[in-house]
């Protein structure tokens, strides 16, 4: 086989310094995904939460450091034991509005580690103070958490304040520096939370993170933060993109104040009760669109007929409104507006739809009321 060897020996001359390294699957050990925060924020993976300036991405920040630093129990997810964060935050001072937050939210402070700055000794006779900056100190990064064993979420607020001399719209730089920093979240098991604004184009949410798109492929999971449509007060926690475990449903919250002195008040995140089923895609066109304010509008008119008339049931309610050209998210939406909660009777029958204040059933029977129903 001349012509095989001697193609071998051609390409062989050509880089005589450098192989492929190889490892075949069978010797690969299998391990399981290890969550921070259960089907939605993974340890060893980058995380982005994306919104516009003032929707509570840093509430949902200060959240995550309070949680991981706490090792509190929430209804929204898993939580282990007590472990260390870094927080990486530019737009805020740390006196009095980092600490504050997170005081507010049941932080563990000695679990808390802050980085603003790091000091630069390569001219001993002359040390350089200077903020810190992804691409030249991610070694400096990875030093921390080994120095301080524990560590198990890196909080960036935001992810281009740290990425001096790095092009954000140049796919190629922006892998570049996420694989070296995905490589240290992996070796030490850190989940890394990457805060980071949307554009200003349109199209699917997942268009709308701003600089590159390696950005959201780098990403194992991204998040939007926004307002609600009909509630400016409620914010939405959309998931955009999993690549890990079963796709989740969105959250809602509200911000409210909390007293900790009698000088010092701080915003602190209260996640509400129900899950929130439009997509991230949905919650960007009803603020894009004028006509989605029409169409909740529709479809508020249309439940009202429809139930003024007695209990229906989901079925018989989707058949009605597709019929009519009514899109199941605005009934949705609608439903909310209209404090209508589903019921059903057992576990055989269907959900019943009915407008507040009605009676439907017998007091004695056995109601289940659910925020998940179809």
């Amino acid at each position: 086989m001349p012509i095989k060897e001697d193609l071998f020996k051609s390409m062989s001359s050509e880089t005589p310094n450098v192989r492929a390294i190889v490892q075949y699957f069978h010797d690969i050990q299998e391990k399981p995904i290890r969550w921070l925060w259960k089907n939605r924020i993974a340890k060893g993976k980058l995380t982005l939460v994306v919104g516009h300036p003032g929707v509570g991405k840093s509430q949902v920040g200060a959240f995550l450091a309070a949680m991981t630093s706490a090792g509190n129990g929430l209804d929204v997810g898993f939580w282990g034991s007590p472990e260390k964060v870094i927080i990486l935050s530019a737009e805020d001072d740390p006196s009095d509005t980092t600490k504050p937050r997170l005081e507010a939210a049941g932080a563990d402070m000695t679990n808390v580690i802050s980085i603003k700055m790091v000091e630069d000794m390569s001219q001993p006779e002359r040390p350089i103070v200077r903020r810190f900056s992804l691409q030249k100190d991610m070694h400096v990064l990875e030093a921390a958490i080994v120095e301080h064993a524990g560590v198990s979420l890196l909080l960036i607020d935001p992810i281009s304040e740290y990425m001096q001399g790095v092009d954000s719209h140049s796919n190629a730089q922006v892998r570049e520096l996420l694989a070296s920093l995905s490589d240290v979240a992996e070796r030490h098991a850190v989940a890394v939370v990457a805060i980071t604004h949307p554009n200003k184009g349109s199209g699917s949410a997942i268009d709308r993170v701003t600089g590159s798109g390696a950005f959201v492929a780098a990403a194992r999971a991204v998040y939007l933060v926004c307002r609600d449509r009909d509630d400016p007060e409620l914010r939405l926690f959309l998931p955009v993109k999993m690549n890990m475990g079963k796709d989740s449903l969105g959250l809602s919250f509200r911000i409210e104040e909390v007293e900790l002195s009698v000088d010092i008040k701080a915003p602190r995140l209260v996640w509400q009760p129900d899950v929130v089923a439009i997509s991230a895609d949905e919650a960007l066109s009803a603020h894009l669109n004028p006509s989605a304010r029409q169409a909740v509008d529709e479809a508020k008119a249309f439940l009202q007929e429809a139930l003024g008339q007695g209990p229906q049931l989901t079925k018989d309610l989707k058949a009605d409104a597709t019929g009519m050209g009514i899109s199941w998210a605005s009934v949705r939406r609608a439903q909310k507006l209209l404090n209508i909660k589903p019921a059903k009777v057992d576990f055989q029958g269907g959900w019943m739809w009915f407008m507040p204040g009605v009676e439907v059933f017998d007091p004695d029977e056995d109601v289940q009321n659910s925020p998940l129903q179809n």
